[in-house]
C-alpha cells in the first residue's frame, strides 16, 4: 500500500495543523486546554516579507513573531552542520522528553520533543506538526543557547516515507533569514518552559454501560514511593499528570459497596506525551462482567504465535467489530493488515508505524466515536513475552488511531494520536 504525499512545510511548537481540513485530537472532557502558543506559532502569525527567502520552494514561510527577541549575533556560528551530526550521535544518552498540545486557533496536534545533555542544557529541539496536509517536522540544534541548525523534513500526514524530503534551512543564500534565527529563540524559550509531564486519562463505567460518576481512583507506582488520588467527574473521566520518568504504575478503582477494580502494569517512559488507560468497570458481586482486575505487561502471558530470535507479534483484542491492525512501513509505504501481524523491524530501515483501524466508518464516518468506545487493547509480544501494552484512546473521536512507531532496532515510542480526517488514506 502506498500512501499519498503531500507538499506543505510548516512549523510546529505542539500542536497539529490546518487551516481547513482538520486533523484534531478529538477533544476530552474536562481536558486542560494546551496553549501551544508559547512558541507564538499560531495561523495568525506574521510571516516574512515577500522579499525574504522561502523556507522551501512549494513551503511557507516561518512565521515572525511579534513579540521582542534579544538580538544575538547568532549569525556567526550558524550553521555548524558538524556539531548538528555530533549532537545526534549522542542522543541516546540524552535526557528526553515529548509532550503534545493544541493550538487554540487551529486545533492543530503538535508533539515537541527536548533533548538536554548531561549538564541539563538544551542541545535539541524537534517539532512534529501533523497538518492535514502532511507531517512536517523541524530540527533545531542549540549550542550555549545559541541556535546553530536547523531542518526540516515532511512527509505525509501519516508519517510513511512515501514523499520524505529534507529542506535545507542552512543554506544563508537561499533560507538564511533573521526570522528564522527569531524563530528558533522562541522555540528554545518554550522549550525551557516545557513541564516534560504525561498525561494519564481514563474512565469508569458500570456493566450496563453508564458511566460512573465520584468513583475513587489511586495511582501508585511499584516502588511504593509516590501515590496521587483522583475523583472522577460527571462523565466519568479522570486525568493524571505525571513526570515523564520511567515507571511503572498501578490504579484501584472503588466505588461505594461496588468490588474494587484495579489496572496494572501501566508502564510510562520518557517520550510518552499521554497514555489512554481505557474504560475500567465498576459492579456489585454478581454483576460483574469484565475483569476487575486487568494486568497489561502479565509476565505469564506469552505470543499467541511462535516467533523468531528479533520478530515481534502485534495483536489487538476489540469489543466492536472491524477493528484492526495495520502495520505501514515508513521506507517503501508497504504495509500488513489482520488482529495479528508478524513483522521482524529490522526489515525496515526506517522503521514502522502500527495504526488500528475503523474498518466500519473509516472514510465514511470519521467523527465517529467507536473506536473510542471499542476498548481495544494492543499488545506486542517478542519470543519471550509481552512487550508493551497500549489501550485505546478512550472517549475521544476518530477512526484511525496511530499506536505507536517502531525503530529497526525494535524500540517503540507511543503515539495514542486519533485521526478525523482519512480522506487519503488508502
Amino acid at each position: 500500500m502506498k500512501i499519498k504525499a503531500f507538499a506543505a512545510i510548516l512549523i510546529t511548537a505542539a500542536i497539529t495543523v490546518t487551516a481547513c481540513g482538520e486533523v484534531k485530537e478529538a477533544e476530552r472532557p474536562d481536558a486542560a486546554e494546551t496553549a501551544a502558543s508559547e512558541t507564538g506559532e499560531t495561523a495568525d502569525s506574521e510571516t516574512a516579507d515577500d522579499s525574504e527567502p522561502k523556507a522551501a520552494d512549494e513551503g511557507k514561510d516561518i512565521p515572525v513573531q511579534e513579540d521582542e527577541v534579544a538580538e544575538k549575533d547568532t549569525a556567526s556560528v550558524y550553521p555548524d552542520e558538524k556539531y548538528a551530526e555530533e549532537t545526534d550521535k549522542a542522543l541516546s544518552s540524552a535526557d528526553y522528553t515529548r509532550t503534545r498540545a493544541a493550538d487554540k486557533d487551529s486545533g492543530d496536534i503538535v508533539d515537541t520533543s527536548v533533548y538536554k545533555n548531561a549538564d541539563g542544557n538544551i542541545v535539541k529541539v524537534v517539532i512534529d506538526d501533523y497538518g492535514s496536509d502532511g507531517l512536517i517536522s523541524t530540527e533545531y540544534y542549540y549550542k550555549s543557547d545559541d541556535v546553530v541548525y536547523m531542518k526540516q523534513n515532511k512527509t505525509d500526514i501519516y508519517g510513511t516515507g512515501a514523499s520524505y524530503n529534507d529542506v535545507d534551512l542552512s543554506d544563508p543564500e537561499a533560507n538564511y533569514t533573521e526570522n528564522l534565527i527569531k524563530q528558533a529563540e522562541k522555540v528554545l524559550t518554550a522549550a525551557k518552559k516545557d513541564s516534560g509531564k504525561v498525561l494519564l486519562y481514563g474512565y469508569v463505567g458500570d456493566e450496563q454501560g453508564g458511566i460512573v460518576k465520584n468513583a475513587k481512583v489511586n495511582l501508585r507506582n511499584v516502588a511504593g514511593d509516590f501515590n496521587a488520588e483522583e475523583i472522577t467527574n460527571g462523565d466519568g473521566y479522570y486525568t493524571f499528570e505525571l513526570p515523564q520518568n520511567e515507571d511503572t504504575y498501578s490504579l484501584r478503582y472503588t466505588y461505594g459497596d461496588n468490588l474494587e477494580s484495579s489496572l496494572n502494569d501501566v508502564h510510562i517512559i520518557p517520550g510518552t506525551p499521554e497514555y489512554s488507560l481505557g474504560k475500567v468497570y465498576v459492579a456489585p458481586a454478581g454483576a460483574v462482567i469484565h475483569d476487575t482486575d486487568t494486568y497489561l505487561l502479565n509476565v505469564n502471558v506469552k505470543a499467541p504465535v511462535n516467533l523468531k530470535e528479533d520478530e515481534y507479534a502485534a495483536v489487538i483484542i476489540a469489543e466492536a467489530p472491524n477493528i484492526t491492525l495495520r502495520l505501514l512501513s515508513k521506507e517503501d509505504g508497504d504495509d500488513k493488515t489482520g488482529n495479528t501481524i508478524v513483522f521482524d523491524p529490522s526489515d525496515s530501515k526506517a522503521g514502522y508505524v502500527l495504526f488500528v483501524e475503523d474498518g466500519t466508518n473509516i472514510g465514511k464516518d470519521d467523527m465517529s466515536g467507536n473506536l473510542g468506545k471499542s476498548s481495544a487493547i494492543v499488545t506486542i509480544f517478542d519470543k519471550n513475552g509481552i512487550k508493551a501494552a497500549y489501550l485505546a484512546p478512550v472517549g475521544r473521536l476518530g477512526t484511525l488511531w496511530r499506536v505507536c512507531d517502531i525503530d529497526s532496532s525494535g524500540n517503540m515510542a507511543m503515539s495514542g494520536i486519533l485521526y478525523t480526517d482519512t480522506k487519503d488514506w488508502k
